[in-house]
């Protein structure tokens, strides 16, 4: 217990709100924490919000999920007020993309990597090998250790790794197996090893009655890049030993390892960018005057955003915030819950922060700097239209009916790719530079009326395919033809939550007759390098200067 001195009454009580919630008549908690929080009505109502949030049921132990995502959100909100690099924050990519833990408000890290080109394509990489939750798990230690056991556990890996065939790690001891997941000389060494073998063409063929390529799971090449806890070594027959027996055998799925190697391998090892931010929590909350563009609006943060000046000196240790130590009396969703800022709690009680809007998606696809959308009508199979936007070179292009329109805003120039031939406009009319404008803002077809885009989106069961996880929301409302009939709209948009972009929007619309909701259109997004996007004009002949 923190002793309370009678100043700043509602600043001190704060201190026991955990406390009270779990026993009001507790003897550690001061008679004035006790009397104020009893006659406070600002106190109490935050109280209610902090209880309706955390769900607190007499004697229930919080879900697995909700445990989860209670210490990835009090890892996160830790480095609050803090200097963060990408080095900081590689740690928790892993977590982010946890299917028990969705973090779905912006916190110190979501700030950085929205600001950070280099995070996001690395939490787009890491995505993208679709691991399961052990292996994030198993990631994330990797990500956050970072230093190897000793120069003689080093030497000892190495001889291993000399002796040893290209895939097999069966002698190798559980230290010499994290030894060499967090030593970049050591799996370096390995690394090179295997390529030159591969290069060689000495890794050989299969034997025999061994496994097939098709036998090799995804989980079978994690372990042999990421063998971490000793987890191959733990297995001497069996399949283990099957798999390991094909990957010293079979060039295909051994330059599969590699190129997993290079991955997430990649993203530990990859220098710091330049960008620096710096995470603080507005005491109460968003101010009603706040600017509305911001991508945090209605959220009690701030974000500041700066070049790096200086490299830190490597194995630096970082600043950690003290985290204050709470007494046995809480239970572990409560002590969970009490690392995070009680500022951010209380907010997320607010109907705005727990829900979604259409402003707050058509800021994400704003702020994304490259996207592709493909525009079918009902029943269609071929788009109608196609839209490519790359917001650092300012380009727009627009395809319909077989004709490809390339807008340069940057040099004020028109591409056009059809039928006809290649051409290019020189100079834009004010008309077309301000429609093109227009149209890179205007991605997701919101209903015209915008006082719609403020209101919270119906959240619905998630959907799947494949391997990726959708949240789905929607919005109805009631358009009016201009002879004064209603016609009922839906607007229904899958987000990939790991990401917290949409994939596909829905347009339904209602008839005159009252037929109920047909589907008019879909939009489907894809989030390309602008290399791709360059490429896919250069296809058609229309090549864009380099800036």
């Amino acid at each position: 217990m923190v002793a309370f001195d009678g100043s700043e009454p509602c600043g001190q009580a704060e201190l026991y709100y955990h406390d009270f919630l779990e026993d009001p008549d507790h003897p550690a908690i001061p008679q004035a924490v006790k009397d104020h929080l009893q006659d406070c009505t600002h106190c109490r109502e935050r109280l209610a919000r902090l209880a309706e949030l955390l769900g607190r049921l007499p004697d229930a132990a919080p879900a697995a999920g909700d445990r989860a995502l209670l210490g990835e959100l009090q890892g996160h909100f830790e480095l609050l007020d803090e200097e963060l690099t990408c080095r900081h924050v590689k740690r928790f990519l892993p977590g982010l993309l946890l299917s028990a833990a969705r973090i779905r408000i912006p916190t110190p890290v979501t700030a950085h990597i929205d600001h950070c080109p280099s995070c996001t394509k690395d939490l787009e990489a890491l995505d993208a090998l679709h691991l399961d939750d052990d292996q994030l798990a198993r990631l994330a230690r990797l990500y956050a250790d970072g230093s190897a056991n000793g120069l003689w556990t080093c030497l000892r890996t190495q001889s291993r790794i000399s002796v040893g065939r290209a895939g097999s790690l069966e002698r190798f001891d559980a230290t010499m197996l994290d030894h060499l997941c967090v030593c970049p000389r050591c799996r370096n060494r390995l690394y090179q090893r295997r390529q030159r073998l591969l290069d060689k063409g000495r890794s050989g063929g299969a034997e025999p009655g061994a496994v097939g390529c098709e036998e090799i799971s995804a989980t079978d090449l994690f372990d042999l890049v990421v063998p971490y806890t000793g987890r191959l070594g733990s297995d001497e027959d069996g399949w283990g030993q099957q798999c390991r027996a094909h990957l010293e055998s079979c060039p295909d799925c051994l330059e599969k390892a590699q190129q997993l190697h290079r991955t997430v391998y990649g993203v530990l090892e990859r220098p710091d960018s330049d960008v620096v931010t710096v995470c603080t929590a507005v005491s109460d909350g968003p101010s009603p005057a706040e600017e509305t563009d911001s991508l945090y609006a209605g959220y009690p943060i701030d974000v500041q955003v700066r070049n790096r000046v200086s490299e830190p000196a490597v194995g630096a240790a970082w600043p950690r915030r003290a985290v204050a130590r709470f007494r046995p009396i809480l239970k572990p969703a409560l002590m969970a819950a009490a690392m995070i800022p009680l500022v951010v709690i209380f907010h997320l009680t607010m109907s705005k922060a727990l829900g979604l809007t259409a402003r707050q998606i058509q800021k994400a696809v704003d702020g994304t700097p490259r996207i592709h959308v493909r525009v079918f009508g009902a029943g269609k199979e071929e788009p109608k239209q196609e839209l490519w936007v790359a917001r650092q070179r300012r380009l727009l292009g627009v395809k319909m009916q077989g004709t490809l329109r390339v807008f340069d805003l940057e040099r004020e120039e028109l591409h056009f790719a059809g039928p006809e031939g290649v051409r290019t406009q020189v100079g834009l009319a004010r008309n077309e530079f301000v429609g093109a404008e227009q149209t890179m803002k205007r991605l997701l077809r919101l209903p015209q009326n915008s006082l719609l885009w403020d209101g919270d989106l119906q959240e619905l069961p998630d959907s799947s395919a494949g391997d990726v996880r959708f949240e789905i929301y929607q919005m109805d409302w009631q358009d009016r033809t201009s002879g004064g009939r209603c016609l009922s709209c839906r607007w229904k948009v899958y987000i990939d939550p790991a990401f917290g972009r949409p994939v596909k929007i829905e347009f339904l619309r209602g008839d005159s007759f009252g037929h109920g909701l047909m589907l008019e259109e879909t939009r489907e997004f894809e989030y390309p390098e602008e290399s791709e996007i360059i490429d896919q004009f250069a296809d058609v002949g229309i090549v864009v200067p380099q800036p």
